[in-house]
């Protein structure tokens, strides 16, 4: 049966076992239907402001003291202000990340996501900035290899106009992380 015909048979079905004063769940009456109420942003969520602009990063991976492949990171407040999304592109223009930060009111804690050109997925929860230091902790999966590992971002504001992105994952000892990569952003817009 389709959707529609069996929502109608289950109306029908509430309404002579309950009797009729029952309503049917399909469809409301119009006097019931009131107009959403207005959502209220988290305070909270304030406190990813520093990330709003534009960055240039440079990264090293782990044994190499060489900052390369600077990239630029912007972040912009998008979607009735609910959401930062920000988008990394190599300075030839090519899109290389795209993330998600915000506050999420279930678990009290603050989430980002990053989707990677390169197959990665990561989502990640922090309880917020501790003094100068905000720290993403989730997994990471390489999803054309099948790869997934805990894995941690440890993000220092230096000043209002640089921050420095340490990434670990998890070592084969328990309980330790591992250092993996380094980044050094530094902002690149009118506000700084």
């Amino acid at each position: 049966m389709k959707r529609s015909a069996l929502l109608l048979l289950l109306g029908v079905l509430m309404s002579t076992t309950m009797g009729a004063e029952a309503k049917s769940p399909v469809a409301p009456e119009p006097e019931e239907m009131n107009e959403p109420e207005e959502i209220q942003l988290d305070e909270r969520l304030k406190d990813l402001d520093y990330f709003a602009r534009q960055w240039t990063c440079m990264r090293s991976t782990q044994g190499s003291s060489e900052m390369a492949n600077p990239y630029q990171w912007t972040v912009t407040q998008e979607l009735n202000d609910f959401w930062y999304l920000g988008r990394g592109e190599t300075q030839s223009g090519v899109h290389t990340q795209q993330d998600t930060l915000g506050y999420n009111t279930i678990f009290k804690k603050f989430g980002r996501t990053i989707l990677g050109n390169d197959s990665t997925f990561a989502n990640f929860l922090s309880s917020g900035w501790n003094e100068n230091q905000i720290v993403w902790v989730g997994t990471s999966s390489n999803l054309a290899i099948g790869q997934t590992a805990k894995h941690k971002i440890v993000m220092t504001k230096i000043s209002e106009q640089a921050f420095t992105s340490e990434e670990y994952r998890v070592s084969e000892e328990p309980d330790s992380w591992e250092a993996i990569a380094t980044q050094i952003c530094a902002a690149t817009d009118s506000d700084s």
